[in-house]
């Protein structure tokens, strides 16, 4: 786990008492091992989406399928987060 952009006395109060050796500190996020700029930095649950349809904001908790609290259309919530109108069974 890397710590970044703690403020100067939070920093302090991790030194003494020896947080520092469990946590690798670093001024900011670029200085961390491993870190990328394009990495998504939040993870993508639970979201508010938009309905493609109408609009109407719905809470996804996970990957699935929800019905639209405004327009009442199935979407489907893909493991990124994206949501999509689902295909009429016709």
């Amino acid at each position: 786990m890397v710590l970044s952009s703690m403020q100067p006395s939070v920093k302090n109060v991790f030194k003494m008492m020896c947080f520092d050796r469990l946590f690798h500190c670093v001024d900011s996020p670029g200085e961390a091992p491993g870190f990328s700029e394009t990495e998504q930095t939040e993870p993508p649950f639970p979201k508010v989406l938009h309905c493609p349809n109408c609009g109407k904001l719905l809470k996804a908790k996970k990957a699935g399928r929800y019905r639209c609290p405004g327009c009442a259309r199935v979407l489907r919530v893909e493991p990124t987060a994206s949501a999509a109108l689902e295909r009429s069974r016709s």
